[in-house]
């Protein structure tokens, strides 16, 4: 069963970096604050309905479902706007090999100390081999984007290292809490509980939103804004952004039923190696260059994910 969880997460992944960043082109574009707002309302509703038909046009809920919910929306909601904004300072590859490295070391310090996990020597060997691609990638990509970086100047560098560091944060987070979410015998499916999650976060978008347009009401600044919010609305970026929503969610529906069956020290280098694989997909079909360390990664990847 892990196996096939695995193989279609990794499917999944795929799907959701090319839509990410296919959204993460069209957010960019003139961005306003509205488009954000927008955009999160429209992953949140479409979610919902996504979750309630994969759940057999069902849900059920407690008390201590909700505050389950209410806490993964806000992260939830740090890891959207966190993965668009970090699209802007780096490619796919450059985003995923950084993340990966800061996901090992915080899910292997997780597993140890808060859920009191054993560091098996395969788990020890996973991660070192996960960590030969990660920094090979990192360095390649360091490289490739080093005249980009100069003239983009030191700003952004910071930048990128601030939202590197709050997205590796809130990651570690997600998976903490839904570990804790499996194991708890008082709550109801998780389906419903990332229904309520999706619903909270399109409530918690809305609400700014409208304080947002009642302060900027009757000012060219908002029309401005609003006509750049209706580009969201076309035929393609709904495409895409229903795309990343549904494999994002199944990436998140099959991420929890793994965890559950596995620790997270082991389960963080399985899925980065995954997703170090996924990445590579994504990367080829937005046709980004890559050297021979890009490739040695790859097979390191298949090799972590085999032992």
């Amino acid at each position: 069963m892990p196996t096939i969880l695995l193989l279609a997460l990794t499917a999944a992944e795929v799907v959701a970096k090319v839509s990410s960043k296919t959204c993460s082109t069209i957010i960019a574009a003139k961005s306003s604050r509205i488009k954000y707002f927008v955009y999160l309302i429209i992953v949140g509703v479409v979610a919902c309905f996504i979750l309630f038909a994969l759940n057999g046009f069902k849900m059920s809920y407690n008390p201590r479902t909700l505050l389950y919910a209410l806490a993964y929306s806000v992260i939830c909601s740090v890891i959207s706007v966190c993965s668009l904004e970090i699209m802007k300072y780096a490619n796919i590859t450059g985003v995923l090999v950084l993340s990966n490295l800061g996901n090992l070391v915080s899910s292997a310090l997780v597993g140890r100390f808060i859920f009191h996990e054993q560091i098996t020597a395969r788990t020890v060997i996973k991660i070192c081999i996960i960590f030969i691609p990660a920094v090979l990638t990192f360095i390649e990509t360091k490289m490739s984007q080093k005249s980009a970086t100069e003239k983009r100047g030191k700003s952004a560098a910071l930048k990128l290292a601030v939202i590197l560091f709050i997205l590796i944060t809130v990651k570690c987070g997600n998976s903490v809490l839904i570990k804790f979410y499996k194991m708890d015998t008082r709550v109801t499916d998780i389906s419903s509980m990332f229904i309520f999650t999706n619903l909270f976060q399109a409530l918690t978008s809305l609400i700014p939103l409208i304080i947002y347009v009642a302060k900027k009401r009757s000012t060219p600044e908002l029309r401005a804004e609003l006509i750049d919010a209706r580009s969201i609305l076309r035929i393609i970026p709904i495409f895409a952004i229903v795309a990343n929503t549904a494999t994002s969610n199944v990436v998140s529906l099959i991420s929890a039923e793994l965890i559950s069956l596995m620790d997270i020290s082991v389960y963080t280098p399985t899925v980065s190696a995954l997703a170090m694989i996924s990445g590579v997909i994504a990367s080829f079909i937005y046709r980004e260059r890559h050297g021979i360390t890009f490739y040695i990664s790859a097979v390191l990847a298949v090799v972590a994910v085999i032992i």
